[in-house]
Parts: C-alpha cells; sequence; structure tokens
C-alpha cells in the first residue's frame, strides 16, 4: 500500500481539526519524510500555548488495517517565517526557515512567507 498524509487545520472550536487536504503524490510524501526523518527532535514534553494551527499524520491508501498514526501538531511561529512541530512519539522541533517553508508548502499549498 502506498502512503498519503492527511493534513488537517485548525478548526473554529478549541482542538477541532478539519481536513484540509490529502497528499497523494509520493515525490511529495517522500519531501515530508525527508525532513521529518532530518529533524534533531528534543525529547521533551511541550505544552502549547495554543492548540496547533495544523497538524498531520501519515496514512497507507487504501488500507483495511487500522494502524495507530503519528500525528505531528504544526504551529506557525508569531514572526510566520518558522514551524514548531509537537510529536507524541518524537518530541519537540523548531525547523530551519527553509525546512520550515518547504514543509509548510507541500502541506498547505501556500507560501510561508505570504502570510499575514
Amino acid at each position: 500500500n502506498e502512503e498519503k498524509i492527511v493534513v488537517q487545520k485548525s478548526g473554529n472550536a478549541k482542538y477541532t481539526y478539519n481536513t484540509l487536504q490529502e497528499i497523494t503524490n509520493y515525490e511529495d510524501v517522500d519531501k515530508v519524510k525527508d525532513i521529518i526523518s532530518q529533524i534533531d527532535w528534543e525529547n521533551k514534553i511541550v505544552d502549547m500555548a495554543r492548540p496547533a494551527d495544523y497538524r498531520f499524520f501519515f496514512q497507507y491508501k487504501n488500507s483495511k488495517i487500522q494502524v495507530k498514526a503519528i500525528i505531528y501538531n504544526v504551529c506557525i511561529s508569531p514572526n510566520k517565517n518558522q514551524l514548531e512541530i509537537v510529536s507524541d512519539s518524537d518530541g519537540y522541533a523548531h525547523l530551519n526557515k527553509e525546512n520550515s517553508s518547504i514543509l509548510f508548502e507541500t502541506l498547505t499549498r501556500e507560501n510561508l512567507f505570504n502570510l499575514k
């Protein structure tokens, strides 16, 4: 089974998320996997001041098997130029500007630096 990425955006109610898109293009899936694998995760518990702006997880397409997904919670920095990621399995990471831009554009199809 090929993998896809389910991307969700924060909803109107606190801690609710709506599906933004499903990424099925294998090049985009690999791009996200590469960034995640290169992250130098900090092994600490982080209590974010607000709900994540986005979250995403990998899922097998057309799979009948339920696999517990690792959810990656993504927050946009106050300066809107970097991402912070929190994962139950990996910990916490603050991405550099380049990887933040690539990851954000891949997940949302928007340019991080154009956010207001």
